[in-house]
């Protein structure tokens, strides 16, 4: 992301400490999972959940070395929690954590933007034409935030927009 073109709260959440945090979420929900199917010691889950912490700048070294970002932040993630951490990553693939935890940033995102909308409804867009004022459209904005919204009550965002018929009676027109 260009920094001086990004939301601050959108940068945060796609920075490295966001995706990092989520791959950890990711991992402990297994090691929770894994507890409810008696594979994994409650004990051990417990004291994984309570020391379970990363560095990025480690996790960078790390990788330098390896050449694989989840071994980075496995490796990372054990220096803080020790032996509990045998059960991290688990009976899992990096494409596991790293699919299911762009899903969660993605859907932070979508309600994020959904946050960003709302209440802009009347927020007109405005159409040129050879450097012209075509028109001022509140219509076009209304229908593209009742995409976004259908889209968050189907589970996913809706980038898809109908095309609107322009409106072309614009009040310092007159009459032609």
């Amino acid at each position: 992301m260009i920094e001086r073109y990004t939301n601050p709260e959108m940068g945060r959440l796609w920075s490295d400490q966001k995706k990092y945090e989520t791959w950890l979420q990711v991992e402990l929900a297994s090691v929770d999972a894994l507890v409810e199917e008696g594979i994994v010691p409650a004990a051990d889950a417990k004291e994984l959940r309570a020391k379970a912490n990363f560095s990025v700048e480690r996790i960078d070294e790390i990788e330098k070395v390896t050449q694989h970002d989840v071994i980075a932040f496995t490796t990372s993630v054990a220096e803080f929690a020790g032996p509990s951490a045998r059960w991290l990553h688990f009976g899992l693939t990096s494409s596991d954590v790293i699919d299911t935890a762009q899903a969660l940033q993605m859907r932070d995102a979508a309600d994020l933007i959904l946050s960003l909308v709302d209440g802009l409804s009347t927020t007109g867009i405005v159409d040129r034409l050879l450097g012209e004022i075509e028109r001022i459209d509140t219509a076009l904005f209304d229908e593209r935030v009742l995409w976004i919204t259908a889209g968050k009550n189907e589970h996913f965002l809706r980038l898809d927009i109908p095309a609107t018929p322009p409106t072309t009676d614009l009040p310092w027109k007159g009459d032609s």
